[in-house]
């Protein structure tokens, strides 16, 4: 392999390593994905203490809660038996506080970062079903059926309905809406957030009063900056690779050009796969390769094409 390749896959296996896990101040260990340019956690967030080791206070009463201008959680209904799954409910003041809720490197999404997350799925109007975890374990179809049979998590950021905890009444919606924090303040009482139901494939972004309880999903502070793409040559601008992220199956497009080789190696150098393409289009069986990312190198004696795979 190149000097390039080499400096490639030395990039991605450090970026793969960063974000496997992160782990908050309480000890809690999340799991992490990486969808386009960013990473995210899996899971919601269940921490009770800020970075400096203060703790985020836990109210129960209704009341309290509702007057509240500082930061606190609860966990939905004061259940704790359910925050494994669900993690815990916080206020938008908890998200604001210098000390910091998110763990060490990573930080809660603003507007613009989960705009960038549903673009990169397809828009606002088709991501909700790429991002739900499926089945009905947690999700009971809301809308009088079986809907979230639609929802096919193909990003893998498994977001859970965790409900809400609404100002004047009290915990709401948990299995039919997950709500979730956004960092943008829109005014003096109201903040950016978002929510999916199994209703439809939209994302329902807009504001709410700051007071309400919500989930929180955390963003790591690095991008995956590196391009999808190394091109070596004009050549291999013909070539298109297809879906990506995938699930068992690519397309390699060689365009006009014949006689390719074809590897595709994991994040620390070995070969999994090689093939010689001789057909315009070629349809790749990848079923056998576990989840993570991979590296597609397409060459000839006159140039090479690297490519960054995402299998789920």
């Amino acid at each position: 392999m190149n000097r390039l390749f080499f400096l490639i896959v030395f990039a991605l296996l450090t970026i793969k390593n960063q974000a496997q896990t992160v782990t908050d101040i309480d000890g809690n260990v999340y799991s992490t994905v990486t969808i386009g340019t960013q990473i995210w956690m899996k899971e919601n967030l269940k921490v009770t203490r800020y970075n400096n080791g203060d703790t985020i206070p836990n109210i129960t009463d209704q009341g309290q809660w509702d007057t509240l201008n500082y930061g606190a959680y609860s966990d939905y209904a004061n259940n704790i038996s359910i925050v494994e799954t669900y993690g815990r409910m916080y206020n938008w003041y908890a998200i604001n506080d210098s000390r910091n809720i998110a763990p060490m490197d990573w930080h809660i999404p603003s507007e613009s970062e989960w705009l960038t997350l549903f673009n990169y799925l397809g828009g606002v109007d088709v991501a909700s079903h790429k991002l739900r975890e499926t089945g009905k374990a947690h999700w009971s179809g809301y809308c009088g059926g079986d809907n979230n049979d639609l929802a096919t998590n193909e990003s893998g950021f498994t977001a859970l309905p965790g409900g809400f905890r609404i100002i004047g009444e009290t915990f709401e919606y948990m299995g039919d809406f997950g709500g979730f924090w956004g960092s943008t303040e829109e005014s003096m009482d109201y903040a950016y957030y978002l929510y999916l139901t199994t209703c439809d494939a939209n994302v329902k972004p807009g504001k709410v009063l700051k007071a309400m309880g919500l989930s929180i999903r955390c963003i790591c502070d690095t991008l995956v900056s590196f391009p999808n793409q190394l091109r070596e040559s004009s050549m291999d601008t013909q070539i298109l690779i297809y879906p990506n992220p995938t699930f068992n199956r690519v397309i390699i497009n060689c365009g006009q050009i014949r006689n390719l080789k074809m590897q595709i190696f994991n994040i620390i150098g070995d070969c999994l796969l090689e093939k010689e393409l001789e057909n315009y289009t070629n349809d790749l069986d990848i079923s056998s390769l576990s989840e993570g990312l991979y590296i597609i190198k397409i060459s000839t004696s006159n140039f090479t094409n690297i490519t960054k795979l995402i299998k789920k």
